[in-house]
């Protein structure tokens, strides 16, 4: 059989070329950006330039999805193990949580200053850790899936059972948070309503992962990566411009600050905590006591490297040697959006108080016209965007009647930005021309996109390969696997679908559970699996147990109380004498990551020691560059 739709991905174009295929699809987009900005000059309504900008970029991922296609299952789980090492480095920066980047970690910085850092620190770590830990072994083990691992190295489905649910309570609620999150950013942007925002988002989810799965979402997401990274670029470097004349902008954070502080200070004689933190790190001035600082860090490093999303991509690279630079650059790539995103919220902030403080109301109509668009718009909970003396403004007359009347002087405290605009406004913010708002709301689409189709997968694949073929059915032949993978994949993205739509959860506290669980249920067994020799099955099935089942109780009596109703005053949490006070929700892994620990190791211990061919086998995996091992579990 032959035709396009049978072509192993190394014979394919994208894997052939890669370099040309990215090229060429950022050459059109630059191209698409560049005729639209000139149109806009040229009087091109708003509306026009919108829908122009962001669904020909959305139509071309489809397409490209659409063109990666396959039959064959090993192209469509693992790309047939033939995707270069900088191509799988940029699907897995994009695809693992720059959707939380993009949108979240500029707005956090805004609102929280230096404790923010706890959060980006985090995230670097993770991959660090996967680079380190795990990238170089599980392409070696040449498993499908995680849960697939812990069958093979644990001898058992219990362990792949445990598995499953532990990535399905990991990976569901943070799906719906995202594509939540893409609805609203998608309704905002294009002004249609909300449910209609999720069907495109359902219809993206399905060009881009039916046909093509692995394939697709690799290739589609390699392309998002180089889009996102000038969405948030673009605007970032010409405000540094605008602002020092230096188009480094991580070179005018200490000036930013500093005139910040002075803005700040002059028209209230007062410093709004965030930036004060920023410009005391000396003293490390921050909300977060030392403890639930560095638990940030910890909990969020070792979510991150668990999350099976991102370790997906390290089983597509061509060996073992590739899987390890591809998780190097795939830290080069995202520390770039890291390292952007604060020099983001500071000139954000200066621009603000630049065009802003110090003015009358009544000259805001020439100065700050985008407080009225951008006050007519809420978060998904309701909550004001932008707000001015207490009320979203919708008109300099609804400011004039908030602030007390049209000659009050603004001040900083004045306006209060949610952390959801920051990144959204900015151009605006700014004087940027509008084309750069319509790239900016592209770059987040299309950021949070890779976020959802990687989760997705990862649902999928564990519903489809773990609990049919491997405990279900496991003489089904290739072509009916392949059949269940995609059904498996119809059905989550239904299902995510509906209940995004009914129960759309806050973006930032869904992740922050999501990564305490992913740290306490995956990263022990996996570390001890990979790497020491006498772990069995039992302390592995014991720890994933107890280390999500700490962390979950945590959460649940710390968020809802006892009797399961949230704010009904019998919250509890928990305090460590000479540590902390209270241990944050966020950080709720802290406890069930050494609870998962130390309860591998103790029932590993007083188990019967693993047989000789599996210690042969994890001693293979743990050398670097040695011969791959077909790590299959026993019937």
């Amino acid at each position: 059989m032959t035709g396009p739709a049978l072509t192993h991905s190394a014979d394919s174009p994208l894997a052939r070329r890669p370099t040309i295929f990215l090229a060429a699809f950022c050459g059109t987009i630059v191209v698409l950006f560049l005729l639209l900005a000139l149109g806009e000059q040229l009087g091109i309504p708003r509306t026009v330039v919108t829908y122009a900008a962001i669904g020909l970029p959305l139509a071309m991922i489809a397409i490209v999805g659409l063109r990666a296609r396959t039959l064959h299952r090993t192209a469509f789980f693992h790309v047939d193990h033939g995707v270069p090492a900088i191509p799988n480095a940029m699907a897995s920066a994009i695809g693992g949580f720059s959707g939380l980047v993009f949108i979240g970690y500029a707005g956090l910085v805004y609102t929280k200053g230096f404790d923010a850092f706890a959060y980006g620190i985090g995230l670097a770590g993770g991959y660090a850790l996967l680079a380190v830990l795990f990238a170089t072994p599980l392409r070696k083990a040449r498993v499908d899936t995680i849960p697939d691992f812990f069958a093979a190295r644990f001898d058992g489905s219990v362990a792949r059972l445990i598995g499953v649910a532990i990535l399905a309570i990991c990976l569901f609620p943070l799906t719906i948070s995202m594509m939540s999150t893409l609805g609203w950013i998608i309704a905002t942007a294009l002004g249609i309503s909300y449910q209609t925002a999720i069907s495109v988002i359902f219809v993206l989810v399905l060009t881009t992962l039916l046909l093509g799965g692995m394939r697709g979402l690799t290739w589609t997401q390699a392309a998002q990566y180089l889009v996102v990274t000038a969405a948030f670029l673009v605007p970032l470097i010409w405000m540094a411009v605008l602002f020092s004349g230096n188009p480094l902008p991580q070179a005018s954070v200490g000036d930013a600050v500093a005139d910040i502080m002075r803005l700040e200070q002059s028209m209230n004689g007062m410093v709004s905590a965030a930036f004060r933190s920023l410009g005391e790190v000396g003293e490390i001035h921050t909300t977060f006591d030392r403890f639930n600082f560095l638990a940030t860090i910890v909990v969020i490093a070792a979510g991150t490297a668990a999350f099976p999303h991102l370790l997906m991509h390290a089983n597509v690279t061509t060996d073992a040697r590739e899987a390890q630079r591809s998780s190097a650059w795939a830290l080069v790539f995202l520390a770039l959006l890291l390292l952007s995103a604060p020099a983001y919220a500071l000139l954000v902030r200066f621009h603000l108080l630049s065009t802003t403080t110090g003015l009358s109301v009544a000259d805001l109509a020439g100065q700050a016209s985008w407080l009225a668009r951008w006050g007519a718009r809420t978060a998904l909970d309701g909550s004001a965007l932008v707000s001015v003396c207490g009320r979203s403004p919708t008109s300099v007359a609804d400011i004039a009647a908030a602030c007390g009347g049209a000659d009050h002087i603004l001040l900083p405290s004045d306006i209060v930005l949610s952390a959801r605009a920051i990144v959204l406004a900015g151009p605006e913010i700014a004087g940027l021309p509008f084309i750069v708002t319509a790239l900016v709301a592209l770059g987040a689409m299309l950021a949070l996109l890779a976020v959802v189709c990687g989760l997705l997968f990862s649902l999928a694949s564990a519903l489809g390969h773990d609990i049919y073929a491997e405990l279900g059915d496991r003489r089904a032949p290739a072509p009916r696997r392949l059949y269940i993978a995609r059904l498996a994949l119809f059905a989550v993205a239904v299902g995510t679908s509906a209940v995004a739509l009914q129960h759309p959860p806050d973006l930032i506290e869904a992740a922050a559970w999501c990564f305490s669980l992913a740290a306490a249920g995956l990263f022990p067994p996996l570390v001890l699996g990979l790497w020491w020799p006498r772990a069995t099955a039992v302390g592995a099935v014991g720890g994933m147990i107890t280390g999500v089942g700490t962390t979950a109780a945590y959460i649940v009596i710390s968020v809802w109380g006892i009797d399961l109703v949230r704010g009904s005053g019998d919250e509890i949490t928990w305090a460590l004498p000479g540590l902390t006070e209270a241990v944050t929700t966020a950080n709720a892994g802290i406890f069930g990551l050494p609870v998962g620990f130390l309860t591998t190791i103790v029932l590993s211990l007083i188990t019967p020691a693993p047989t000789p061919a599996e210690d042969h086998t994890v001693g293979t995996l743990r050398r670097t560059f040695g011969p791959d091992v077909a790590t299959r579990p026993r019937s």
